[in-house]
Order: C-alpha cells, then structure tokens, then sequence
C-alpha cells in the first residue's frame, strides 16, 4: 500500500498487505491519537513472529518513522513525555493517526518521471514533501547537479531547503537499492576530523576512546626514546565510526590500527563496529590493543574490583557474540565474564606507571 519492492533487511516489514493490516487495525477504534496498547497490539497482530526485547522495539519504531515520512501517522516531540524509555529503544506511548478518509492528491503519479526515477511510479503512496523533494532531485538530473560532488548539508539545501533534511530523507525507503544514493546525488562523504597527536615514525595507529587516556598517553609516548606507534587519537567514544576515515585524507600510510576503549558492552561493540567498517572502506582491520586491555584486568584488580565495577548504562540492542570476536582469545573469557555479569572496566584504569610500562613491553614483542 505504501512503499516500493523491499530490499534491505526489515523487507518483511514493509510487505503491502501488513502495513496496510497494521494500519486498517490502528484505525479501527476511529480515534485520532491511539495510546500505546493500540499501538503494540496492531503490530502483534501484523508480525506474530518477531521476538520479544530491544529487536522488536526497534522493528516497531523503524515501521512507524516511515509511516511517518509517508504522513499516515505523526510520531510525539522526541523530547516529550509521550515516550515508553523503559528499553535501550524508546517507543512512543500515543501516536497520532491519519484519517484514510483524507484522501491526497495522486498527481506524482502523471509527472514525468527522468529514467532513474521510475521506481517512484511502483509506490502507492508519496507524501507531498516526498513529491517536492523527488521533484528537486530530478531538477538535478536534467540540469547535471549531481555531476560535481558536493558536501552532504549543501546538498540538502539545495534540494529540501533544509541542511539537516536530507540526511533524514537518507534513513527512509527513499533511499536503498535501485532507488536513491547518496552517490547518486553527487554528495561528497562527509567525514568527521579525528584528533591525531604525531609521536613518532612509526607506522601504526593507536585509538583511545575517551580523551583522559589520550592525554596521558600523548604525554608518555612523547616522553619515552622508542614509541612502539607512530600516532595516537581520540576517538570520541561512538563517534570514531564516522571519524575514521579521515585517516585516509592524511599523507603517511597507516600499516596496523590499534584500538582501547572501556571494557563494557558499548565500548566493545564500538570496537567490533569500526572494524567492519574499516573492512568495507578499504581501511586496515582494527586491531585490539590486548597489552592495554591486560592492564586495565590487572589496574582493576590493583584498585579491589577484580571483576570490574557495576555497568549502570542501558545494555544496546546490538548485543551479540559476535562484538567478542574482537577481542584476543587470551583476554576474551575473562571480558566477557565481565561484560555479562553487568559490571564494566574504564580504560581510566590506566595511570602514567601502567601505560609507561606497557609502551615498553610493546616494544618488546
């Protein structure tokens, strides 16, 4: 009913007959704002097979925030109060829903379409911003806009008159296999500076998550005759995702990348996700820093929380084996054990003595 053939992997989500389902379901009580049970029980009812937990949630919410984009449903202020933030994924208590009576105009369907938009004519449905964006957009390929790269917020505002807008658009169904890029649209990556500090010539990279450890580790590796790295950088916690390759906007290679962050399920998963993303981009894999990670098991020991201290932050839904392959096998079971019984390890375990002493013995192996 609503969008184009599905091609990722929330397909099932979006198969016309279910979202028409959910909402005919949604409508039923002939209320404008539906309240949370509504919500859940229409969604149970349309995917009777999805597991409870963080999964189902962010199902849901991937579901409504593109009923959304298509005007069918208006999702509360994300600041407000009409939110359930009870789970890693918050999901809304009330949403608005569209009256089907309220019938919208039709008229993309008869607008001439450029080639590489013809997909939009297997959609059966297309809010009116979508008409005005797809509309821009193909402005754009017939006037050869997108033949010169261009940063991603200009772009935006050249096509939506917004410069966040864009980036948004990006996350809906607009966007995917034979239909939107941002290749397409001729926008250029859009890559965050990461803090790199030179210590020596070597030609490895070491990351530190959070910026205290950074610090003193500048301050000891500047200090020390034979650097076992040649760069250190502050990653910025989640934020190295998107800072990562600006190592290939500098002018020295990089042969082996270096990574230390917290011992806990955010920091660990930080570390599994940038390496697959280096794997995808052509960046040397990620490695972990197993000599560091050593340190901070004993630092923690030394200061009387052998198995670390209580984790108090929400667990992600990315949880998964698959985040400790990352790790050394030779540390990996005693993380985990760790990880699993919700305490944490903060890379703040390492004081100046501690990694002074670990620099030296990198050297060595």
């Amino acid at each position: 009913m609503i969008l184009t053939t599905p091609t990722d992997e929330f397909d099932f989500l979006f198969d016309p007959d279910k979202v028409s389902r959910f909402l005919r379901t949604l409508r039923a009580s002939r209320k404008t704002r539906v309240g949370k049970p509504e919500i859940w029980s229409a969604f149970t009812a349309t995917y009777p097979d999805l597991p409870q937990g963080p999964d189902r949630r962010h199902c849901l919410m991937k579901l409504l925030r593109e009923l959304e984009e298509c005007e069918e449903v208006r999702l509360p202020v994300s600041h407000g109060k009409r939110w359930d933030r009870s789970s890693s994924v918050p999901t809304p208590t009330s949403i608005e829903v569209r009256d089907n009576r309220q019938r919208q105009s039709k008229a993309w369907r008869d607008y001439p379409w450029h080639p590489r938009l013809q997909w939009i004519l297997d959609r059966n449905h297309l809010s009116d911003r979508q008409f005005r964006f797809l509309k821009n957009v193909q402005q754009g390929l017939v006037a050869g806009w997108f033949e010169t790269l261009a940063p991603l917020k200009y772009r935006s505002l050249q096509l939506t008159g917004d410069e966040k807008q864009l980036l948004s658009l990006c996350k809906t169904r607009l966007f995917g296999t034979g239909r939107l890029t941002l290749s397409m649209l001729g926008c250029d990556p859009e890559i965050l500076p990461m803090v790199i500090e030179h210590v020596s010539e070597e030609p490895d990279l070491l990351i530190f998550e959070n910026a205290a450890p950074f610090v003193l580790a500048r301050k000891v590796l500047l200090d020390i005759s034979d650097p076992p790295v040649g760069r250190i950088a502050y990653g910025s916690g989640n934020q190295v995702g998107r800072s990562i390759e600006y190592l290939q906007l500098l002018g020295s290679p990089t042969r082996h990348i270096f990574y230390v962050g917290d011992l806990d399920l955010r920091g660990i998963y930080i570390a599994a996700k940038l390496n697959r993303h280096c794997e995808a981009t052509g960046l040397p894999r990620i490695r972990p820093a197993t000599i560091l990670h050593r340190q901070m098991l004993a630092s923690a020991e030394r200061l009387g929380a052998p198995q670390g201290w209580p984790d108090q932050a929400r667990p992600t839904s990315a949880a998964g084996d698959w985040i400790f392959a990352f790790l050394e096998p030779e540390v990996c079971r005693r993380i985990r054990a760790i990880v699993d019984s919700r305490h944490r390890v903060p890379e703040e375990t390492l004081n100046e003595p501690d990694l002074r002493r670990c620099f030296e013995d990198w050297c060595k192996e």
